[in-house]
């Protein structure tokens, strides 16, 4: 179910998409980071990089997607109000990547893959624009945007417009927020492609949930989100 990038942004444009975001963890992100790029699972793994498990791993090796880069057409926690599952650091990237002939064609997912099980090809992927011009909405939360053609390897240099950290306030740990910036700065002097600049706390929407559903996590959940 291959798809032409630049058509893809093309269609997203006119659906309002400015940006594709991939949200991931403390210690997922300062791999990247220090790499420059974002990084397929798999690819991560054959690096021997560091990264937080994820429940859906066993089931990505299976459909054969462990390698692959995920992105989403909207910032979840800003549309939703609340915390990104997969992780407080937020990657914001420009859609023309799509347009700038580094990717050649993308794969749309209709339903994330952990629903996939007995499903055909044809309902698991988008098959083709028209499709996708019809029935793909906007921050829909089970169509991502998957790069499959460059071996694990998304380069973010020229792309990237922001990194976003949220601040979960929590007073049992005071020193998270700053830990968690630090981790992800100092991953930035390795590949010294990206703008520390760039690197920002969150600016959350008006009515946002993110810190009261930050204070109902266990210890272990927030360890595992923000700890480098």
């Amino acid at each position: 179910m291959e798809l032409s990038a630049p058509d893809v942004a093309n269609v997203l444009a006119k659906k309002g998409v400015k940006y594709l975001v991939h949200a991931n963890t403390v210690r997922t992100s300062s791999g990247f980071l220090a790499k420059g790029q974002l990084l397929g699972r798999g690819t991560m793994d054959q690096l021997g990089l560091p990264q937080t498990a994820q429940a859906s791993d066993e089931l990505d090796v299976r459909y054969g997607i462990y390698h692959d880069v995920f992105l989403d057409t909207d910032d979840v926690h800003y549309r939703s109000r609340e915390p990104n599952l997969y992780g407080p650091v937020s990657f914001v990237i420009d859609l023309d990547i799509l347009r700038s002939g580094l990717v050649p064609y993308v794969w749309i997912t209709r339903t994330n893959p952990i629903y996939w099980d007995g499903h055909q090809p044809n309902e698991r992927y988008f098959a083709d624009i028209e499709q996708v011009d019809r029935e793909l909405q906007k921050g829909d939360y089970g169509s991502h945007v998957m790069i499959r053609c460059l071996g694990g390897f998304l380069p973010l240099e020229g792309y990237l417009r922001w990194v976003a950290l949220d601040d979960p306030h929590r007073p049992d740990y005071p020193d998270l927020f700053t830990s968690a910036l630090e981790a992800l700065h100092a991953a930035l002097e390795q590949s010294r492609c990206i703008d520390p600049a760039r690197v920002r706390q969150r600016r959350c929407r008006e009515g946002c949930t993110c810190v009261q559903r930050y204070e109902e996590l266990s210890e272990y959940d927030i360890e595992h989100r923000f700890f480098p």
